[in-house]
């Protein structure tokens, strides 16, 4: 049974990260960047992978283009949680650095497993555009069960 979504870091999830108990992974990567291989691999059940900007969406810096959470990455998000909500005991949430989209994410999901969320506290506000895909991800996957 799901227990907890814990967010940790690229260098946590590679070189510190140790559990004894199943997981699953949703690694989150910038454009142009390689997806983490967990050190854990044998507890690992399932990894989702999503390209997103990484950093604040509201902020055009230029360190690369923007990429939002999109509907199709919601749908997965929740078709992911679903499946692993019954044989995990956690899922893990790894991005290189703390975005508003990840805690979008992150908070989203909790709050509709109703379960703790473990993060640093270094973290942004969510993005309401991510927070709002995600939770008509939600809400479309509800309305179907219900028929």
């Amino acid at each position: 049974m799901l227990r907890t979504i814990e967010c940790l870091s690229r260098y946590e999830v590679e070189r510190q990260f140790f559990v004894r108990e199943p997981y699953a992974l949703i690694s989150i990567r910038r454009p142009g960047n390689r997806f983490v291989k967990p050190l854990c691999k044998h507890r690992c059940l399932e990894c989702c992978h999503l390209m997103l900007h990484e950093w604040d969406v509201d902020v055009d810096d230029g360190r690369c283009r923007i990429v939002k959470l999109s509907v199709r990455q919601s749908l997965k998000l929740v078709e992911f949680a679903l499946r692993n909500r019954d044989c995990c005991s956690r899922v893990i949430i790894q991005s290189e650095e703390p975005s508003s989209q990840l805690t979008a994410i992150s908070e989203t999901l909790a709050a509709w497993l109703d379960i703790p969320l473990l993060r640093s506290s270094d973290w942004k506000a969510a993005d309401a555009d991510a927070t709002t895909t995600l939770q008509m991800a939600i809400s479309g996957h509800q309305l179907m069960q219900s028929f």
